[in-house]
């Protein structure tokens, strides 16, 4: 139900002030009739109660058959009330029931029309409140719109901020690296201008002298080796003279000599090689090549001493070559 219209209210208190004659006198009896009816309750409630008093007040001991006249006298008395009860309830129930009857004659046309009234005062206010539900419908869709715009472009305005504050920093960063690629590229500059200089040095003055020197070492070298080849052949032929004398004891000597020599700067050198036959058998090994003739010895010492050297120069120091 709709809510009430103030004119509504003031139509219905005029019309209540402009009620008819009868329809007071109608009024006045239904008090009439209540009073006496709450009256007739309240004497009947009393003398229930002073019914109940005189029940339970503590009376002087009596005999059986007084007791037992009492119980029938009270059984008597319940039926009757309850005699009384059934009667006054059905008297209600139609008192009730004439009381619904003039109510209905009395006011049953006139609530009919307030409620038709009041149903078309409803029905037309439904209308109204069902026209602006629609229109506050609207304009609450309208202004979701308008607040999802609004609260749209703060953010857009926020990551725009964001975004311009990143290329900031973006932009400090990379200028700090062009800052320090430029410090990078004067060191490098710098370094290749140093070793520019540094090699124009060792170029102009370093190789040159490295040169010189180097090529007077290579002399030194050439020559050492010319001694060591000069020395080598001297000794070959020494070994084998002394491998003609076949004396065994100053072969070891001699061996062990060289082997001093040479072990400084070859330690793998093995002086035997230098008393080698021609058939492949040292000096030491056959004491029967004694008997051998002296000038065939002196035939194979010629023709082998290019040999020996050889391979005295093969067993000799790395650093030599």
């Amino acid at each position: 139900m709709g809510s009430s219209n103030p004119a509504d209210d003031t139509r219905r208190d005029k019309k209540k002030s402009n009620k008819s004659p009868h329809r007071n006198k109608s009024i006045d009896e239904l008090r009439e009739r209540r009073n006496r009816k709450k009256a007739k309750e309240a004497e009947r409630k009393k003398q229930e109660e002073e019914e109940m008093s005189t029940m339970f007040d503590e009376p002087p001991p009596k005999s059986p058959e007084e007791l037992r006249q009492e119980l029938d006298e009270i059984k008597r008395k319940l039926k009757e009330s309850k005699e009384s009860k059934v009667q006054k309830l059905a008297e209600m129930e139609k008192n009730m029931k004439e009381t619904k009857k003039e109510l209905a004659s009395t006011f049953g046309t006139e609530i009919d029309g307030k409620i038709k009234e009041k149903q078309r005062h409803d029905k037309h206010h439904n209308e109204i409140q069902a026209g602006a539900q629609k229109i506050m419908a609207k304009l609450r869709e309208e202004n979701h719109g308008l607040r999802a715009t609004a609260t749209k472009f703060p953010k857009q305005n926020k990551e725009l901020k964001r975004t311009n504050n990143a290329y900031d920093r973006t932009t400090q960063q990379i200028l700090m690296q062009n800052d320090a690629l430029q410090q990078f590229c004067d060191k490098l500059q710098f370094d290749q201008d140093k070793l520019q200089m540094s090699s124009d040095i060792h170029r102009d003055e370093y190789i040159p002298f490295y040169r010189v020197e180097i090529r007077e070492k290579q002399r030194e070298v050439d020559l050492e080796k010319k001694i060591r080849n000069i020395y080598r052949e001297a000794m070959v032929k020494v070994c084998k003279r002394i491998m003609n004398t076949r004396e065994l004891d100053l072969i070891e000597i001699v061996s062990e000599l060289i082997a001093e020599v040479e072990g400084e700067f070859n330690p793998s050198f093995d002086p035997s090689v230098l008393f080698v036959r021609e058939d492949g058998t040292k000096a030491k090994d056959k004491d029967s090549d004694s008997d051998d003739d002296s000038d065939d010895d002196s035939d194979d010492s010629s023709s082998s001493s290019s040999d020996d050297s050889s391979a005295l120069e093969s067993k000799s120091d790395p650093e030599d070559d």
